[in-house]
C-alpha cells in the first residue's frame, strides 16, 4: 500500500508524509516525493502518554543513533507548550530538535502563539534552519546520555545538542568539522531556567572548542557562517 500510494503521489505531483507508519524501508530513494514518516513515539505523545514526559529527554538522545538513522523521521519537534503531561526538556532542547533530527519536512507542531512569544533570534532561527543537508557529522555524544551533531547546508553549518541528564553539566564540542578558517558562532543555549534562552556570539577558528553550560535535559544549537 505505501508504494502504490507513493507511486499515485508521484504521478500527480504530490509529497507525501506518512503518519502511524512502518519504518522507511529506503523508499525515498526510488520515490524522492517521500518526504518524511512518523514511525516514532512524538511529541504528540505528551497528550496521552502517561509515562512519556519522564522518559522523553533520555528517548531523544537515542534516537538520532536508531530509528533516524533509518530515514526521514517526522517526530513533530519543537513543541514549547505543556499539555497533559508537561515537558522535562528546557526549551533550548526543543530548539536543538529542528537541527538534532532529520526529517524532509521540519513540522513544528505547536501553536502559532509559542513560537510568536520567543525571542526574536529563536524565531529567526527557527525561519532559517534547513530540511535538507548536505553532510552531516556526529560531534559527540552517547545514546541515553547526550548528542551533539554538526549539519551543512551550502556553506553554513548548523549545530545543535540535547542532554538526557536529569543533572546540569558542561558541555565541550570540537569544531574540526570546519575548513581552516574564521567563522562566527552565533549559539542559541540554555538561560536561567528552563524556558528561558541565552543568546551568545563567539569568533572562533577551525578545531577550536566551544564550551558551555546546560541545564537538566537541556540543550543549545547554533549557526557558524565562515568570515
Amino acid at each position: 500500500q505505501y508504494l502504490g500510494i507513493l507511486e499515485d503521489g508521484a504521478e500527480h505531483h504530490v509529497l507525501l508524509n506518512f503518519h502511524g507508519c512502518t519504518l522507511p524501508r529506503g523508499w525515498r530513494r526510488t520515490w524522492p516525493n517521500m518526504m518524511t514518516l512518523e514511525s516514532v513515539a512524538g511529541a504528540e505523545v505528551y497528550k496521552f502518554g502517561t509515562k512519556f514526559a519522564p522518559l522523553a529527554p533520555v528517548l531523544n538522545t537515542i534516537l538520532p543513533f536508531t530509528r533516524n538513522v533509518a530515514g526521514a523521521m517526522d517526530y513533530t519537534p519543537v513543541t514549547f507548550t505543556d499539555h497533559t503531561y508537561p515537558h522535562l526538556t528546557t526549551f533550548a532542547h526543543e530548539l536543538a530538535l529542528s537541527v538534532v533530527f532529520e526529517s524532509g519536512i521540519l513540522h513544528m507542531a505547536d501553536k502559532v502563539e509559542a513560537y510568536q512569544s520567543l525571542p526574536e533570534y529563536a524565531k529567526e532561527f527557527l525561519r532559517k534552519v534547513p530540511t535538507t543537508w548536505d553532510d552531516t557529522k556526529y560531534i559527540g555524544g552517547t545514546p541515553g546520555d547526550y548528542v551533539a551533531i554538526a549539519r551543512k547546508s551550502g556553506d553554513v553549518w548548523y549545530v545543535a545538542g540535547i542532554s538526557g541528564s536529569e543533572t546540569a553539566r558542561h558541555l565541550t564540542i570540537t569544531t574540526d568539522f570546519l575548513e581552516e578558517g574564521s567563522y562566527t558562532a552565533d549559539l542559541i543555549l540554555d538561560g536561567d531556567h528552563d524556558q528561558e534562552f541565552l543568546n551568545q556570539q563567539l569568533e572562533i577558528e577551525a578545531a577550536n572548542q566551544i564550551s558551555m553550560d546546560v541545564l537538566p535535559y537541556g540543550g543549545f544549537a547554533g549557526i557558524i557562517i565562515k568570515k
